[in-house]
């Protein structure tokens, strides 16, 4: 088998994938399956639906890493590769000699879609229903590093929370084990392998036995385990007696059999440039050894652990904080320990009653619920793990739903008699239930129902989307100061002992006790028009501007006060402060275009109050968001008037007491909300800006946003945005509703048609002659699907411009906020804080061996530690720099129009992002609308409603696309 091994840094070779020029090596035959959307004409049948869930399932496995087995890499498949199937595919290009097919020439304007036609119906069903499908080969690859990293920068001395290891071990065993209970294939909860698996070690420890000594394994909690040494049974099979506490005795069926050997040898991988199958599962090895560190004393939430006796923090509903740690074993320059602190919310132990009265702010438990306040105990309880003593031991169940029932009216069959679930525990268990006019929980497989006052909730994580209110505590309770988010890691290395660890002696692993040091570089800050920059802290001067880039022009508002939230005299002083504002921007706002409007008083009156505007001729609708049910009011504002008017929504707090910095951040969002241009980088500051300023160049953002495990039949969202002006401030945006869970962008093939058509409609007919594609949460399993996928989708929205004369060169970054590498400054750092500076990029010692990545801190760190964005170019065509990407990616974050700072990674990812989430609210809105109470609650509906609440959904987000004037498209910021 031939490794793949070309993946190495600073080399200066000429990368390959340029357009097909240059030669491919022959593949790993275990390298993953890619798709490409010539699947079909291919003949390939693999669904990558089916095998992504596999390769990715919690980023472990045999595929976690994004490969595949038994396929082979071909040649880069670009441009010119595609002509084979211009023929199978057709042609968007009119058959007429007197069409324009100059590279950057518009085709003829398409008739946009009515949304709503059966016909239109039937195309959206036909598109939510479509598979990413997988080639048999993968045609594409990831680009090498072109040099040894960037140069340019004031050079900063750092520490890491990286700690160096040290192997002694030549290979491990890994071993697959299957525990079922006895004469059943039923699959047992976690935590009951993990205690079975540890009895096994203790009364069986002869099968753990070699010639020289007992072997200890480290089991993964799910169907392997792995020793130091090999086992010398072929095959083994064991009937074990489990006792437990409290239960009789139960048998299970354990069955383990030798899986394969494991080269630990990662100084040859690194060295190599290797990333292989075998290195993937050496670190799968070190990963389950730490891990299996106090297992029973300790809650696991992901890589992150939670001990017994953790610091604790009660907060708003019955809910606590938890402070615990994360480590896991990082392939960078050297095999590294990552250590780093974590903040969680917990469900605390408390009886279900407690919960419910602090869910829905009563003081007692009330007597009975409204369906309201079902639906919104529903939200929280879903899901939840809780146990019962009533059968005289104590017994663990989840929640599924809640049941319109309760002990009163909840009749059942028990010893042919008829009962209710009331009269049924006072004769079986001799309880007298208080709240027989409860709804009921049911729990388990088998739909039984439970009383709440009879159960208790367990301690574990809060999988639920937090309330303001508690995002506003989690950010108090986590954000620590660099100096003390230092400090803490350095006691957990102390705490954690482990040099006297059975488990990393066990497989030969050493852990240093000191924070890698490593150096790192601070760009300069970029040039902004009309702007002093304030270099190192991320923003820029809005005192010093005589006039924006390009002004926007006020059209007829009118101020809108729901709820009497402010009296008209206060609106207009507002309004006034936020026009004075306004115009030492060089705004010629008129404030006498204005009216007032306090007469809405109940939320369900929005969209006739709306309509009302827009039939009046009004443009902008200012809203005075009321103390009470801001975030509803919020939703449905966005939900009405979005695509149809413009809308700005302003805290009734700041209306009262205008803040000079709140006032000039609204200004600046409004200006680019009616069409103008706030902020763009002067291209006399740096030779780089030539590529942006001197011909078409475009910068793409896009995300996908998920359900959260509560509402798993929720459909997943995709977002997609482009700059359409050569100033990188006006972005189109556009939206789609895909399956759940679907990470990469089904349809963004025509989302990205559109948004070119819509770039030469705003420049002359050009199109841009170079894209950067920025995209947002993909881990690096996917990089490959992603690679193959979306670059496809995007080189195929190309030829429907102009089939094959039209090739701009695309480069592919991917952008990463959830990970746990920091960087603390040696010295003092800057601001309050003391966090390295805005600029700081790291691309030595701890960056990847086998990609090409870089970390950049593009932000200045106001509260906590600032944690920096980890990039990955994925493909380049245009050979740029570490330099140039580093510096292009860092100054483009100064053009964020939602503020005068530096943000945490490039605008295009962010506006993708907040598009995301106002199809969330959009998705509330029309539930809520509907009353689909299934859907709300969680319980199980039929794929055939789900397939037509998705279809409603993108009809929706479709038909907003075709009614945003051009020069009004970010109404989403």
């Amino acid at each position: 088998m031939e490794e793949h091994s070309n993946r190495g840094r600073g080399s200066g070779k000429k990368r390959r994938n340029r357009r097909g020029r240059g030669n491919a090596q022959p593949p790993n035959d275990r390298d993953i399956q890619t798709p490409t959307f010539y699947q079909q004409e291919q003949g390939a049948s693999a669904q990558y639906s089916d095998t992504r869930a596999s390769a990715n399932q919690r980023g472990r496995g045999r595929q976690g890493n994004g490969r595949g087995r038994n396929q082979s890499r071909n040649a880069g498949m670009t441009f010119e590769d595609l002509a084979e199937f211009s023929q199978a595919a057709p042609s968007p290009v009119p058959d007429d000699p007197s069409y324009p097919i100059g590279a950057f020439a518009v085709p003829p304007a398409e008739e946009e879609p009515q949304i709503g036609s059966e016909g239109d119906v039937e195309d959206i069903a036909a598109e939510l229903e479509k598979k990413v499908v997988l080639p048999a080969r993968r045609t594409k690859e990831l680009v090498d590093r072109p040099d040894n990293g960037g140069t340019i920068g004031n050079p900063i001395q750092l520490y890491t929370n990286h700690f160096e290891v040290k192997f002694s071990l030549g290979s491990a065993f890994q071993y697959d084990i299957k525990i079922n209970p006895e004469g059943s294939d039923k699959k047992i909860p976690r935590e009951l392998r993990w205690k079975i698996f540890t009895q096994l070690v203790s009364k069986h420890s002869d099968i753990f036995k070699t010639p020289q000594r007992t072997l200890l394994p480290v089991f993964d909690g799910e169907a392997n385990f792995y020793t130091a040494a090999k086992l010398t049974l072929p095959k083994y099979r064991q009937v074990l007696k489990f006792e437990e506490t409290g239960r009789e005795s139960r048998n299970f069926v354990i069955v383990i059999a030798f899986a394969c050997q494991i080269n630990m040898a990662f100084d040859k991988y690194l060295r190599d440039h290797c990333r292989t199958f075998q290195m993937a599962d050496a670190l799968r090895v070190l990963d389950t050894a730490i891990k299996n560190r106090s297992w029973e004393s300790t809650i696991h939430s992901s890589r992150h652990v939670f001990g017994a006796g953790c610091p604790t923090q009660d907060i708003s509903d019955n809910l606590q904080i938890w402070t615990g740690h994360q480590a896991s074993f990082r392939p960078c320059w050297k095999i590294t320990l990552n250590l780093d602190v974590s903040f969680k919310t917990f469900f605390k132990r408390q009886t279900a009653l407690e919960l419910l009265a602090a869910t829905l702010g009563f003081e007692q438990v009330p007597a009975s619920l409204s369906r309201p306040q079902i639906k919104k105990f529903i939200d929280v309880v879903k899901g939840l793990k809780i146990k019962t003593n009533h059968l005289g031991y104590e017994r663990k169940q989840i929640v599924k739903k809640i049941i319109d029932k309760t002990a009163l009216t909840h009749v059942f069959e028990n010893n042919n008699q008829r009962v209710n679930v009331r009269d049924y525990f006072r004769q079986m268990y001799n309880i007298n239930l208080n709240y027989p006019n409860l709804p009921l929980f049911e729990v388990g497989g088998k739909g039984n129902a439970l009383p709440m006052e009879i159960c208790w909730i367990m301690e574990q994580v809060n999988e639920h989307k937090l309330t303001p209110r508690q995002q506003q505590e989690m950010i108090r309770a986590s954000a620590r100061p660099p100096h003390e988010r230092k400090r803490m890691i350095e006691n957990v290395m102390r705490n954690s002992n482990f040099d006297n660890d059975r488990y990393l002696k066990e497989f030969g692993i050493t852990v240093s006790k000191q924070l890698m040091d490593i150096d790192g570089r601070v760009l300069p800050v970029p040039g902004i028009t009309e702007m002093r920059g304030e270099s190192g802290l991320g923003k820029y001067e809005l005192k010093n501007v005589q006039k924006y880039n390009k002004p926007s022009d006020m059209p007829d508002f009118c101020i809108i006060a729901p709820s009497r939230s402010s009296n008209q005299g206060e609106a207009f002083h507002f309004i006034q402060e936020l026009f004075k504002t306004a115009r030492y921007k060089g705004l010629n706002w008129d404030a006498n275009k204005g009216d007032f409007n306090n007469q809405l008083n109940n939320l369900r009156d929005i969209q006739k109050c709306v309509n009302h505007y827009i039939n009046q001729g009004m443009k902008l609708l200012f809203w005075i968001l009321p103390f009470r049910d801001a975030s509803q009011w919020y939703k449905k504002i966005k939900y009405f008037c979005d695509g149809r008017i413009m809308s700005q929504c302003v805290q009734q707090k700041l209306v009262r007491q205008p803040r000079p910095d709140a006032l000039q951040n609204i200004v600046l969002k409004l200006n680019i909300k009616l069409g103008g241009t706030s902020t763009t980088l002067r291209k006399e500051e740096n030779a780089i800006y030539k590529e942006i300023f001197n011909r078409p160049f475009m910068i793409i953002g896009a995300d996908v946003t998920h359900p959260s495990p509560s509402q798993k039949q929720m459909p997943s969202y995709a977002g997609v945005v482009a700059s359409l002006n050569r100033g990188l401030s006006q972005y189109g945006g556009l939206l789609r509703c895909q399956i759940s869970k679907e990470e990469l962008i089904v349809d963004l093939q025509s989302m990205v048609t559109k948004l070119l058509k819509r770039f030469a409609d705003g420049n002359n007919g050009r199109f841009p002659e170079k894209i950067i594609y920025y995209r947002d949460g993909v881990s690096e399993g996917q990089f490959y699907y992603v690679l193959a996928y979306e670059l496809d989708a995007i080189q195929k929205a190309c030829m429907n411009i102009h089939a094959l004369d039209y090739q701009p060169a695309i480069t592919i970054i991917t952008v990463q906020k959830r990970h746990h590498t920091r960087f603390f400054p040696k010295d003092r750092g800057v601001g309050k804080s003391g966090n390295i500076p805005a600029g700081t990029v790291v691309d030595k010692k701890v960056v990847d061996p086998f990609y090409y990545d870089f970390f950049l801190c593009s932000h200045e760190g106001i509260q906590g530690t600032s944690r920096p964005s980890h990039y990955y170019v994925l493909y380049d065509d245009s050979n740029f720099s570490s330099d140039y990407i580093q510096l292009f990616t860092y100054h483009i974050c100064y053009t964020y129009g939602r503020c005068a700072r530096s943000v945490s990674y490039p605008p295009p990812t962010y506006y993708a992002h907040h598009l995301c989430m106002r199809a969330r609210h959009y998705q509330d809105e029309y539930l809520e609308m509907t009353d689909n109470q299934s859907l709300f609650s969680g319980s199980s509906i039929s794929s055939g409603e789900e397939k037509r609440f998705r279809e409603n959904m993108q009809s929706l987000l479709m038909g907003r696309d075709c009614s945003i004037d051009m020069d009004k498209m970010m109404y989403y910021i």
